[in-house]
């Protein structure tokens, strides 16, 4: 039997090159993405399709994709190992002080790296809404992933 091909997104390939290990959302296979991207999609019908970043750059009910990992590599912090490790979350939450309150909910993030993804990906979501999430120029119909500066 030979071995099935995994395809790639531009915007998994571009992750990819920066050293993220980014799931191809065709590969079905143990740990891939297809699952991701059928639940994804579902949730994007159910919504009636909402307008999506980078082609409608901003406003109500826009759509972006954003995934922690890269956030946490612009950032040049800790990007992997941190589900398993409370100490990496911790001292990720340490440096999102400067840009957020967690207030009650830090432990949440604490003890949860799901909890902690959902905040990384609500600042990639804020920085779609106000117009500074980079945008790349040679954006073709396969979107991008969304980052905070």
């Amino acid at each position: 039997m030979s071995p099935q091909r995994k395809d790639y997104r531009a915007a998994e390939q571009a992750w990819r090159a920066r050293g993220l290990n980014v799931r191809s959302s065709t590969w079905r296979q143990p740990r891939g993405g297809a699952p991701f991207t059928a639940a994804a999609l579902k949730l994007i019908a159910a919504a009636g399709m909402p307008p999506c970043w980078p082609w409608v750059r901003s406003g109500s009910g826009v759509l972006a994709e954003a995934f922690p990992m890269a956030q946490l590599k612009q950032w040049g912090l800790p990007y992997q190992g941190y589900a398993g490790s409370a100490e990496l979350r911790g001292e990720i939450l340490e440096s999102l002080r400067t840009r957020l309150d967690l207030g009650r909910w830090r432990q949440a993030c604490l003890d949860s790296p799901d909890a902690l993804d959902a905040v990384l990906a609500a600042l990639a979501a804020l920085a779609v809404a106000d117009r500074t999430a980079p945008f790349p120029e040679d954006c073709d119909e396969e979107g991008w992933i969304a980052v905070a500066p």
